[in-house]
């Protein structure tokens, strides 16, 4: 691989200065017919209609005045208050002002020119520092509204309003300059660089012929595009690598950036790479439910008409563009049967104290990209039954029973362990209407609550996907957790038949009784309890005895509680570990509920094969005007951190901000069971050890202490065997079965196999989702409800369910290990498989 420094297509230094081909303004954006910049009326009728879609939001919004600050939260008790306060703020003002503008462009409407330049100024006379936790996500924002609407009403601003917009944006891009060049030759590609590289790059284009470093700004983007975005943008399925929720948001970013420069410089950085342009409608065929008919709704459930991702309204415009430039007619239909293209995109969500509301401005770019000349020049392709797609989270796979619209569709989601856009999710389809749907959970936060395996009640948040097998009639994906493993099998045919097989793993957990008595953990397994009687984030101590067996190339976990071990991986907030780093230091690190990661370490290290004692204790967390401490002891030598900086976040804050004059408060709340000797869900951090005692005492709480030679006491890890469902509608529940509603469509869910078996509901309380969590409040109706959900369980070792319409009459008997089902005229009969291997095996020959 060429070393990017080396190369002459990113060395700088070698390259001739920029042209300029278009000096005149505007000249940024323009719609797909209008060479020479006019801005028309429109008259075609569909330009006509998303230009009314997107006067309307004008008019929506035309009262509304701009806030006169920033609103400051610094002590909140809110995960990233301040973050989201400053960011939502952000997203609502450049939303308005690239409507105004454009729709002043369009219309001449002096309103609109008076709306667009008070938010103008406004917005340029906000805080953007450090002290507001203005990051270069929302810093990005403003500098392609500013570019955006400078561009588009050039000729009528006053000088002075132009220089003072045209001063803000200089001093942002000044301010996030070095953090764009530094990294101007890495290769990531995904979303998170292509916000906050195209929208610099628009502002830098804008200042071409205007600002002296314009062109050195615009270069360091450049690079960052060709070395990065274009060819590692998305995965080679099309698949937005970042999560399936930004595929529509990095395209149109990538798209926005791309524009602006070939009409300013003659630049095509598109031409250069098309199949950047091709590769993600591959994703969106995977991902399309065909619905039949998609009413105008402001809010849309996830999984409505795309599985994983955004909805329609969130990608019609990206899919539009993306469908022209391929000549795809059928997708281009697509696009423009989104009933709310051109209007805003509003997401329903804000923050507490604010009346902010996070949107983002389509209409402009809707109307831009609309073709009326265009002719389709490909065939339809038909998209292949079932696929997986990878992302930096995880792989993703998706199963259908056919391309019909009456079709089932099944997609699991999966997690690898590290930062997280979602846990583990199975979600259902059926006839173009969603059967399941993720919820808003305390359990699962910082994401939102799937459809998931649990064991002893803590659910299978990680989930590693396998083969996926394709045959005449049937499609199987085998997935891998912590304590189980799944398979997953959808029937082709007219009446779906989708199967759901869970296998708890063998257990690594033995008592020896000979010598000293002792707990011995092998193979990845950990002792789970739960948290709810014996932890308390707020303080409390813990001592254990343990002995580590074997070598290890990662962390060695102790104790952990929450989804990740601090510094290593996991969601990277609300987590407590004491663990062996690779160096053999005893480390106790605590990572808070804003990603603060606070770890102190023991005196001396620790020797495999040796017996060892280990005492942690903390106190003062979750508490304003508490001082938070630390302390951790190996073999009576201990540590301690009491430092208010390190905690409070002085200097750099853990969004590299220097937003701090006197110290945060220190919050941490985990949301797991208790694991002891490996972590509750982390892989790759968990290795053989031995423990002899574990003693944990938090105040308020009560005191859990495992004595190998009684017993493992209240342990969870070998608890009930569940499927965790969240139907979007549960029209009845009786003894093994369920009836759910998808649209107008009754399916049946069957307990099909397993000892002890019970499907029960359960109403579960609405948490929000979301790094910002607690801070954010929802617009949605019914948002705050309490949401229904279906637990199936199991007594045994494996659990089979089935979904079948109910006009298949389906029908299940067992026999050993066997089950026979029948639906639809249909009849398969399976092998299930206690042990290794797969969990079903269907059987041929005779029914």
């Amino acid at each position: 691989m060429t070393d990017p420094s080396t190369d002459p297509m990113t060395d700088t230094s070698q390259q001739a200065s920029i042209p300029v081909i278009r000096h005149e303004r505007p000249r940024l954006y323009r719609p797909a017919d209008d060479p020479g910049f006019r801005f028309e009326a429109p008259a075609d009728p569909v330009r006509r209609r998303i230009l009314s879609k997107l006067l309307a939001d004008c008019e929506l919004y035309a009262g509304q005045r701009p806030w006169r600050r920033v609103p400051c939260r610094a002590h909140s008790p809110h995960p990233n208050h301040q973050l989201y306060l400053t960011f939502y703020t952000a997203m609502q003002a450049t939303a308005l002002i690239e409507n105004y503008a454009f729709a002043w462009r369009l219309t001449s409407d002096p309103r609109w020119l008076g709306r667009a330049r008070a938010w103008l100024r406004a917005a340029a006379g906000w805080d953007h520092d450090d002290h507001v936790e203005e990051h270069f996500y929302t810093a990005n924002r403003y500098m392609h509204a500013f570019a955006f609407a400078l561009d588009l009403m050039d000729e009528v601003l006053p000088d002075a309003e132009k220089r003072q917009v045209r001063d803000c944006l200089a001093g942002l891009m000044e301010r996030w300059w070095p953090y764009v060049d530094e990294r101007r030759h890495n290769t990531a590609g995904g979303h998170h660089t292509v916000v906050d590289y195209g929208h610099f790059g628009v502002a830098a284009v804008h200042l071409l012929g205007e600002h002296p470093r314009a062109e050195t700004w615009l270069q360091g983007v450049i690079d960052r595009f060709r070395g990065a975005i274009l060819p590692n943008g998305c995965g080679p399925g099309g698949e937005p690598i970042d999560g399936p929720t930004f595929w529509g948001f990095e395209n149109l970013w990538l798209l926005h950036f791309a524009d602006a420069l070939r009409n300013v410089t003659g630049i095509d950085l598109l031409g250069e790479a098309p199949a950047r342009l091709r590769l993600p409608l591959n994703w969106f065929r995977a991902h399309w439910t065909a619905a039949r008919k998609i009413p105008d709704q402001l809010y849309y459930p996830p999984n409505a008409n795309i599985l994983l991702g955004g909805q329609l309204n969130v990608n019609s415009p990206v899919l539009l563009r993306l469908a022209q430039e391929a000549g795809d007619g059928r997708l281009r239909d697509v696009a423009l049967s989104d009933p709310r293209l051109g209007r805003l995109l509003r997401f329903g969500m804000g923050v507490k104290g604010s009346t902010a509301e996070c949107m983002i401005s389509y209409g402009p770019y809707a109307y831009c990209y609309y073709d009326p000349a265009f002719r389709p020049t490909r065939a339809r392709r038909v998209t292949t039954l079932a696929g997986r797609f990878d992302m930096y989270t995880g792989r993703f796979a998706v199963m259908r029973s056919g391309h019909d619209p009456d079709a089932a569709m099944l997609c699991v989601s999966g997690y690898d362990g590290g930062l997280a856009a979602s846990f583990m999710d199975l979600h259902v389809h059926w006839a173009g209407s969603p059967l399941l749907q993720t919820i808003s959970a305390f359990e699962a936060q910082p994401v939102r609550c799937g459809s998931l395996p649990c064991v002893g009640g803590q659910n299978e948040n990680v989930a590693k996907l396998g083969g996926l097998k394709r045959t005449k009639d049937w499609q199987r994906l085998r997935v891998y957790s912590r304590r189980t493993e799944h398979e997953y099998w959808v029937s082709r045919g007219d009446y779906p038949i989708l199967l759901v097989a869970l296998r708890r793993r063998p257990r690594g957990v033995r008592v020896v009784k000979e010598g000293v008595s002792h707990i011995r953990l092998r193979g990845g397994d950990a002792l789970q309890y739960d948290a709810e009687p014996w932890f308390r984030a707020n303080g409390g101590r813990l001592r254990i005895r343990f002995r580590l067996r074997g070598r290890a190339n990662s962390p060695r976990v102790l104790f952990n509680a929450g989804n990740g071990v601090g510094g290593h991986f996991g969601t990277g907030v609300n987590t407590f570990a004491l663990f062996v780093d690779t160096d053999g230091r005893l480390c106790f690190s605590v990572q808070s509920q804003n990603s603060n990661l606070v770890t102190v370490y023991a005196p001396g290290t620790v020797g495999v094969g040796a017996w060892h004692e280990a005492q942690i204790a903390w106190d003062g967390f979750n508490r304003r005007g508490a001082k938070p401490w630390m302390e951790i002891a190996l073999d009576g030598k201990s540590n301690r951190l009491d430092d208010p900086a390190v905690f409070g976040e002085m200097g750099r804050d853990s969004q590299g901000l220097a937003s701090r004059k006197e110290p945060r408060t220190f919050y941490a709340r985990p949301n797991t069971a208790l694991a002891f000797g490996g972590s509750i869900q982390t892989p790759g951090v968990t290795a053989d050890c031995d423990l002899s005692l574990i003693d944990l005492h938090c105040p308020g709480r009560r005191r859990l202490t495992v004595d190998p030679a009684v017993g493992l006491g209240p342990e969870t890890g070998g608890g009930e065997l569940a499927y965790k469902l969240n139907p979007v509608d549960l029209l009845g529940l009786e003894g093994d079965r369920a009836r759910l509603g998808a649209g107008s469509r009754e399916v049946e869910l069957i307990s099909v196999f397993g000892s002890g078996l019970t499907m029960r509901k359960e109403e579960v309380p609405y948490a929000p989702p979301g790094l910002a969590a607690g801070s954010l409040v929802s617009f949605l109706p019914d948002a705050t409800e309490p949401s229904t959900r279906l637990v199936a369980g199991a007594a045994a070792d494996v659990l089979v369910l089935a979904f079948c319409g109910r006009t298949s009459k389906a029908r299940v008997t067992r026999k050993d290990d066997r089950f026979r089902l029948s639906a639809g005229g249909r009849a398969y009969s399976f092998e299930v498989s206690q042990g290794r291997g797969g969990i079903l095996r269907l059987r041929l020959g005779p029914k």
